[in-house]
């Protein structure tokens, strides 16, 4: 008796969303696929998945390269179930233990055209073929996201917009900056400075000015003999006891 390859053939009923799946089928084996009927949508793809969707372990086309066969009003192909996500789901199950798997097909450019199914799919704990990776294994691509995610660390360290490294952000392209430029601002700035300096310029020499006129006094009136001489004959205020409070005062000032 000649030997016959593993095979499904699978119809869909595209108005009832239904598969009608026929073959058996084990974990790891090589599956010859043939889609009833499908002949017209090379696009469709076919997958086995965990009974909720989640998990993906085995679908065609798999990767760049693979294309279904026209074979009349048929698509065939060659499918592996010797993944390393579908051989994971069976570990540690028994020789004759059994999954029920999610089977769907879908046109990738017909959004009509989708059907589902449930197959029960068996082990083969005996094989020794190596699983091949479904996908990129999770491992792997954990170790490439952390060296993507540590060159984006290294890139974002010397990204400052500061010097050469990155171009340079224009104040016009900020938000929250206002209505004035840097230009305007730096002139307002300018232009606050002068005005600063001239006000204290001109402190400066009001003090000088009432310094001179306080020192001309003390000299006038160092100089006058007022002794004697009432400026209110009726209150007793002489002028020396007015030049008295006047430097009085001004010590006072200067204090």
């Amino acid at each position: 008796m000649p030997v016959t390859p593993t095979a499904l053939t699978v119809t869909p009923s595209w108005s009832g969303k239904r598969l009608t799946i026929v073959g058996d089928a084990s974990v790891r084996e090589t599956v010859a696929l043939t889609l009833v009927d499908c002949a017209d949508d090379t696009s469709i793809v076919f997958k086995i998945s965990s009974e909720d969707g989640r998990v993906n372990y085995a679908k065609f086309p798999a990767g760049t390269g693979d294309e279904w066969t026209v074979d009349g009003n048929n698509l065939t192909a060659s499918l592996s179930l010797n993944t390393d996500l579908m051989v994971a789901a069976f570990s540690g199950l028994g020789a004759d233990d059994r999954l029920p798997l999610l089977v769907t097909v879908a046109s990738a450019t017909n959004s009509n055209l989708y059907a589902k199914g449930c197959k029960q799919f068996g082990n083969w704990i005996e094989s020794t073929t190596d699983p091949v990776a479904y996908t990129t294994p999770l491992a792997a691509r954990v170790a490439t996201l952390e060296d993507s995610l540590d060159s984006l660390e290294g890139a974002f360290a010397a990204h400052t917009h500061n010097g050469s490294d990155s171009p340079q952000l224009a104040h016009s392209g900020l938000s929250g900056i206002g209505v004035n430029s840097h230009a305007a601002i730096d002139s307002a700035l300018n232009d606050y400075s002068a005005a600063v300096a001239t006000v204290q310029q001109n402190i400066d020499e009001v003090t000088a000015r009432v310094e001179t006129l306080e020192e001309g006094a003390e000299t006038a009136l160092a100089e006058e003999d007022f002794a004697g001489v009432s400026l209110c004959p009726s209150s007793g205020n002489t002028v020396k006891s007015l030049v008295a409070k006047i430097n009085e005062l001004i010590g006072i000032l200067k204090g």
